[in-house]
C-alpha cells in the first residue's frame, strides 16, 4: 500500500471466527450481552482509519463526501436477522456517500475515477444497482477494501438521492420493512380526509413509481448525451432509429438538441420537484 496517507489500522485482536460468533449472538432472540456490545465497539475501531483514507481520496477527487461511521448495534442486529448473514461478510458496517450533479454518464465517470484510485491503495468492487434495483433503490456502490477492511461508498445522482431520502423518510413513518419489499404498517389506513385513497399502500406505490420514472428519464438522458458525444447521425430510443440522413451537425442540434435536451431537462426538474413535495408531505404526516 504505497499511499503515505494510509494510517495504521487499529490493532484490534479479534479474529474472523470471533466476529462471526459475535454476529450469531447479536442476532439471537435474546439479543447481545453487555460484553458483546463492548466487543462490537472494539471491532468498530478497525474502521476508523479506512474511513479516513476513503474520505481523503473522495475529497482529492473534488467531491463532497458524507461519511457514515459504523452502524449502531441496533441497525446491525436488524440486518443480521433479516439477511441471516455472517458478520464477517457484512460490507456496509461503515460507509460514505457521494451525490453528483450530473446524470448517469457523470456518475459512471466518478465511479471509474474513484475505483481506479481506490485500487491503488487496496481493492475496489463495483455494484451497479441501477438496472437491478434493490426494492426500488438505485445507485452505484463501490466496496473499497483498505487493509482488508470494507467501506461502502454510495455514488448517487441528485435524483437517485432524492428518491432514497424520500423512501427513507417514508420508512421512518410507516415501518423500516418497506425498504426490503414488505408492505407498510397499516397499509390501507386513510391518511387524509381531504385526499381520497391516500393510504400508506398508495403512497408507497407512488414512491416506487417515482423511482421507475427517474430510472427511465436518466437512461434516456444518458443515451442522448452519448449520442451528442458520438457525433452519430441517428438517435436510438427504445431500439427505434431516428435517421437524420445528411443533415449537418448544427441542423441536428436545431431539430433535436434543443427539443430533446429541453424536454429531458424538464422531466428531471419535475421529478426532482415531485420528490421534494413528497418529502414535505411525509414531514406533515410525521407530525
Amino acid at each position: 500500500m504505497g499511499d503515505a496517507r494510509i494510517r495504521e489500522t487499529a490493532n484490534v485482536s479479534i479474529s474472523k471466527t470471533q466476529i462471526d460468533k459475535l454476529g450469531k449472538r447479536m442476532r439471537a432472540d435474546d439479543g447481545p450481552s453487555e460484553a458483546d456490545l463492548a466487543l462490537y465497539e472494539e471491532m468498530c475501531e478497525r474502521y476508523e482509519s479506512p474511513i479516513e483514507v476513503v474520505s481523503d481520496i473522495i475529497h482529492d477527487a473534488g467531491l463532497v463526501v458524507t461519511t457514515r461511521f459504523p452502524k449502531t448495534a441496533g441497525t446491525l442486529i436488524e440486518k443480521l436477522r433479516r439477511d441471516r448473514t455472517r458478520l464477517s461478510t457484512v460490507q456496509d458496517v461503515a460507509g460514505a456517500r457521494v451525490v453528483i450533479d450530473g446524470g448517469r454518464n457523470s456518475q459512471d465517470s466518478v465511479v471509474k475515477k474513484l475505483a481506479d484510485r481506490l485500487n491503488d491503495v487496496g481493492r475496489a468492487d463495483i455494484i451497479d444497482r441501477r438496472e437491478e434495483p434493490s426494492h426500488g433503490y438505485r445507485a452505484v456502490h463501490i466496496i473499497a477494501r483498505v487493509d482488508g477492511i470494507p467501506v461502502e461508498i454510495q455514488v448517487r445522482t441528485v435524483l437517485q438521492d432524492t428518491w432514497a431520502n424520500t423512501m427513507e423518510r417514508f420508512a421512518d413513518i410507516f415501518g423500516r420493512q418497506v425498504r426490503y419489499g414488505e408492505l407498510p404498517t397499516d397499509p390501507d389506513k386513510q391518511l387524509s380526509p381531504e385526499i381520497d385513497e391516500l393510504t400508506p399502500r398508495s403512497l408507497h406505490q407512488l414512491i416506487l413509481d417515482l423511482g421507475t420514472s427517474i430510472h427511465r428519464i436518466e437512461s434516456a438522458n444518458q443515451g442522448y448525451e452519448s449520442f451528442l458525444e458520438s457525433g452519430a447521425d441517428s438517435l436510438v430510443f427504445d431500439s427505434t432509429d431516428v435517421d437524420f440522413g445528411d443533415l449537418a451537425e448544427e441542423d441536428i442540434q436545431a431539430l433535436v438538441g434543443q427539443d430533446v435536451g429541453d424536454i429531458l431537462k424538464g422531466f428531471v426538474e419535475n421529478l426532482q420537484n415531485l420528490g421534494e413535495h413528497l418529502q414535505l408531505l411525509l414531514k406533515k404526516l410525521e407530525v
